[in-house]
């Protein structure tokens, strides 16, 4: 018989003429699947009137991919009626919804045919025909108990009202029922339960949400990390008469992101010190006193720089050698620091020559700063060499519009002024 010859049979014999046939063809095999016209126009055409009963729909446009195999040949013999099946359908604007299969008869009296005579409705409205309630209490309670997370409820005095049993699993209590009436001070440290406790006041106080990393013990006593975040609950009012919380363990990210800051400040270091005396490489230094001077002229204040080296260098090399040269550059830079203030920039500049940035500060400071740390290296024996380090530097104090260039090209002027009237001697730029 003809496909067409066959569609007309089931039609007449089984009183389906308002079914619309959706077919589809698997080598000598036909799939006919009768779905009422005005669903068929409802769901799949918008109620848009473009079909009508003798005209016949190719299943596989109306189907998604990935549903083919529900219109195998094969697989339908193993239907049931009053079987349902979730399928998705592509209506004509080419959007995707799920509809729920209804298999009212199966028909196979013509050979290599099965016609199925079915019902769609709308998945989103069979949630109606239920009830609501008791869908969300199974639903709330799937989740306390099955739940990865930990989920608690809290009444307005911070008394545990709900929890899920994963809660009560990493808290070392046998069920969620044993955590409720409990407040946090009955089972976590009370250095933890503090912390808690003024977050929650802060919800309680009108806070919409607080989200924080959070210490926490597991039931086997290890320390970990959970992502804690905590939201109101409001009467119909809109009075708060509680909160609740979700929580999850993040020890390992935790753990990966303080590896990684480690790994970070490591290389930041690496990148912005000088590695022999780990202070401030040149490049680093120079981009800080770039800055320093920026905010020196933005507020009008002063800052001055001195710049120095260490006398006689390479004769402390040449007598010796390199290795004690580096000790004595060490030992010099720990000497400087000590005299320096926080927010003094101190850069290795090159070889045994150094710069000192100082923020608003005039040469007058900047002149007893030099003469202090003259005074501490004259005074500190350095042992490689069994004696003090001598060194000679130039002050300036920054004039109107002068950049970092002219500043250090000056100081180095005055630093080579100070070589050559005697060493050991700091000179400044100001009569």
């Amino acid at each position: 018989m003809k496909l067409e010859d066959i569609i007309l049979y089931f039609k007449n014999t089984y009183e389906l003429k308002n079914q619309v046939a959706c077919i589809h063809k698997e080598g000598d095999n036909n799939i006919i699947l009768f779905i009422d016209k005005n669903l068929i126009e409802k769901f799949i055409y918008k109620n848009t009137e473009i079909i009508n009963t003798k005209k016949t729909i190719d299943i596989s446009t109306i189907l998604h991919n990935d549903d083919s195999e529900i219109v195998i040949y094969e697989n339908l013999n193993t239907f049931k009626e009053k079987e349902t099946i979730n399928i998705r359908f592509i209506t004509i604007t080419a959007e995707i919804i799920i509809l729920n299969l209804i298999i009212e008869k199966i028909y196979n009296d013509i050979d290599n045919t099965i016609a199925i005579y079915a019902h769609i409705e709308d998945v989103k409205e069979l949630i109606y025909k239920q009830n609501l309630e008791k869908i969300s209490e199974i639903n709330f309670n799937a989740m306390l108990e099955f739940t990865n997370d930990f989920i608690f409820f809290k009444d307005k005095h911070h008394v545990i009202t709900a929890s899920s049993e994963s809660m009560a699993k990493i808290t070392g209590y046998n069920n969620k029922e044993e955590l409720i009436g409990k407040t946090d001070y009955e089972i976590f440290p009370h250095d933890h339960a503090d912390k808690y406790y003024q977050l929650e006041k802060e919800i309680y106080n009108g806070r919409e949400n607080i989200e924080d990393i959070q210490p926490f013990y597991d039931e086997n006593g290890n320390e970990g990390w959970v992502n804690n975040r905590k939201y109101p609950i409001k009467d119909k009012d809109g009075e708060i008469i509680g909160l609740f919380g979700i929580a999850r363990i993040i020890t390992e990210e935790v753990k990966i992101k303080k590896k990684l800051d480690i790994t970070l400040g490591k290389l930041e270091s690496f990148a912005n010190n000088d590695t022999l005396t780990n202070i401030t490489n040149r490049r680093y230094g120079l981009e800080l006193i770039e800055n320093a001077i920026l905010d020196s002229k933005r507020y009008n204040d002063k800052i001055s720089l001195i710049m120095f080296d260490v006398d006689n260098f390479k004769k402390i090399n040449d007598t010796y050698g390199h290795k004690c040269g580096d000790l004595v550059l060490i030992n010099l830079v720990k000497i400087t620091q000590s005299t320096l203030r926080k927010n003094d920039i101190f850069c290795r500049f090159g070889g045994e020559e150094f710069i000192i940035c100082l923020p608003k500060t005039n040469i007058k400071t900047a002149i007893t700063i030099s003469e202090r740390i003259k005074q501490a290296l004259n005074q500190n024996i350095i042992k490689p060499i069994k004696g003090y380090v001598e060194v000679s530097g130039g002050i300036v104090e920054r004039r109107q519009n002068q950049n970092i260039n002219d500043i250090i090209e000056e100081a180095d002027k005055l630093l080579y002024n100070a070589k050559n009237n005697g060493r050991n001697q700091f000179i400044h730029n100001v009569n």
